[in-house]
């Protein structure tokens, strides 16, 4: 014998998933928090109306976020404001609140509080997204922040200071709030050439970002110059070199400042036009030249003797040089007292 099976009669099973939805969505509305009853009677509340986009400052949400706060009394805004609905999304991401969840939300809430929910307007929008209020940090802002710690931890006259080429690596949007900042750079910085920094951005007490910024630092310093090339062993005159100031990526009194400093000196290695002069490139003046005639001093207290000689090295005026008494064939070390003119070393 067959037996027939029934079916269950068309449409009850979409009956059963609204049943179903309507059931979620009432526990959504008694699970999240309405606030405690106020005490005394509240001000009427005609109009109340949802923002379609909530951009919070903080890391909580509160129910007058939502709202568009200029149709709510006062005494109304104080409740809502005090009343938290969840957490605000991190930087960069958002949230969406349903409206039909909202409304039921505010439903209870409203009787919790005295109100009858169909004696007040809820207008509501399609969608609802919450974000977190951000700004964006201006490069000026980081420029003057770097320029500043630049200036007050270099060992350098902070007027002598030139900083160019500042780059920032990182996204500079910040949440909305107390900006405060902290910048740090490594113990073994000089503070000349590329210099590197970190800067962490803290809202309301919390770290919220950090950035690499880098800049290229000069210092500003008179240095001497030549005015035209120098060959080995050539002396310096007046007109060979000038004083310029210039913005550079050495420490300050690595080269010659002064024309006293170069004038008079000779050059060790050719040099050319327009060289800052280091004074590792100078030495004294040679007084005496190899296979020169030089006059050989001899004395002590009381007693001058004096010799023909023979420099068997270049000399300048207090240099040990080897030199040949041309009498005796010996061979003596002599210290340069001028041109022509050397003393027996003891």
């Amino acid at each position: 014998m067959m037996v027939k099976r029934k079916h269950p009669p068309r449409g009850a099973g979409l009956r059963g998933m609204l049943l179903l939805l309507a059931a979620v969505l009432v526990w959504i509305a008694v699970m999240m928090p309405v606030g405690a009853p106020s005490a005394g009677a509240l001000s009427p509340l005609e109009r109340i109306e949802a923002l379609p986009l909530v951009e919070a400052q903080g890391t909580t949400l509160t129910l007058l976020d939502l709202m568009v706060r200029e149709d709510i009394p006062e005494d109304w805004r104080e409740i809502m404001e005090s009343l938290t609905v969840g957490d605000v999304p991190a930087l960069g991401t958002e949230k969406f609140i349903q409206p039909e969840n909202l409304r039921l939300y505010l439903e209870r809430f409203f009787e919790a509080h005295g109100q009858d929910p169909s004696r007040t307007q809820i207008i509501l929008p399609e969608r609802i997204v919450v974000r977190r209020k951000s700004r964006l940090l201006e490069l000026k802002e980081i420029e003057a922040i770097y320029r500043q710690f630049v200036r007050g931890n270099a060992p350098w006259n902070p007027e002598d200071i030139v900083i160019d080429r500042i780059r920032v690596s990182g996204l500079t949007t910040v949440p909305c709030g107390r900006l405060t900042h902290r910048v740090e750079a490594s113990p073994e910085e000089r503070y000349l050439g590329n210099v590197a920094l970190t800067m962490r951005f803290s809202v309301d007490g919390e770290e919220e970002r950090s950035l690499r910024v880098t800049g290229f630092v000069q210092v500003e310093q008179e240095v001497v110059r030549t005015t035209r090339p120098l060959n080995r062993d050539e002396a310096i005159g007046m007109d060979d070199v000038r004083v310029e100031r210039l913005a550079l990526t050495s420490e300050p009194g690595r080269y010659l400042s002064d024309l006293e400093q170069a004038v008079g000196k000779r050059v060790i290695r050719n040099i050319g036009t327009s060289e800052i002069l280091d004074p590792s490139f100078l030495a004294k003046p040679l007084l005496i030249t190899r296979g020169e005639p030089v006059t050989i001093v001899y004395q002590k207290p009381g007693l001058r003797l004096t010799a023909r000689g023979q420099a068997r090295e270049d000399g300048a005026a207090g240099d040990l040089v080897r030199v040949i008494n041309l009498s005796s064939s010996k061979l003596l070390s002599c210290r340069v007292l001028d041109s022509g003119t050397v003393l027996v070393s003891p």
